[in-house]
C-alpha cells in the first residue's frame, strides 16, 4: 500500500511539475507588452493555456514566431525579445517531446565562433565581417538530418 502511494504521489509532482511549466509559458505569453501580443494573436489564439498550447506547438506556428522574433531583433524592438525566445525554447522542447526522435534542435553557435553567411543572419549594426560577438537568436535545425531551418541572427 505505502509503494502504490508513493508511486501516486509521484505521478501527482510529475503532473504539477508540468502543468507548472505551461502556466509559466502561458503567463508569459501574457505579460507581453500590449503591441507585440496584438502582433502575434495570428499566431496564438491563447483564450486559455490549452489553445495556447495547441497553436504553440504547431510546426509552422514556431516558424511563425521565430521569423517574427528575427523582424523584432533587426528592427530594434528587442523589448520583448528574451520573453519571445523563452516562448520559442518552451514550444520547441514541447514539439520535440511529440516525437521518437526530436525534429528540431537549436544550431550551435557562440560568441567567437566566425561569422558565417550560409548559417548566420548579421544584425544592422554588425560589421560586414569577422568573429560574432553576440548571438541575439539561435537558429535551428533539423536534428535528424542537421540540415538548417533557420539562420542564427549574429552582431559581429
Amino acid at each position: 500500500m505505502r509503494q502504490q502511494v508513493k508511486q501516486k504521489e509521484e505521478e501527482l509532482a510529475a503532473f504539477q511539475s508540468q502543468y507548472q511549466q505551461v502556466e509559466r509559458a502561458y503567463a508569459l505569453f501574457r505579460s507581453l507588452s500590449g503591441k507585440v501580443a496584438r502582433e502575434i494573436t495570428g499566431i496564438f489564439k491563447a483564450s486559455t493555456p490549452a489553445v495556447f498550447i495547441a497553436c504553440g506547438t504547431q510546426a509552422d506556428n514556431i516558424d511563425t514566431l521565430w521569423e517574427y522574433t528575427k523582424q523584432q531583433i533587426i528592427t530594434g524592438q528587442t523589448a520583448d525579445v528574451g520573453k519571445l525566445i523563452e516562448l520559442l525554447t518552451f514550444f520547441l522542447k514541447l514539439y520535440n517531446s511529440l516525437f521518437d526522435q526530436p525534429p528540431f534542435a537549436w544550431q550551435t553557435v557562440r560568441s567567437g565562433d566566425e561569422f558565417d553567411a550560409a548559417k548566420h543572419i548579421r544584425t544592422a549594426d554588425s560589421k560586414v565581417s569577422g568573429r560574432i560577438t553576440q548571438v541575439y537568436l539561435p537558429g535551428y535545425i533539423n536534428a535528424n538530418t542537421e540540415k538548417l531551418i533557420k539562420k542564427s541572427v549574429v552582431r559581429m
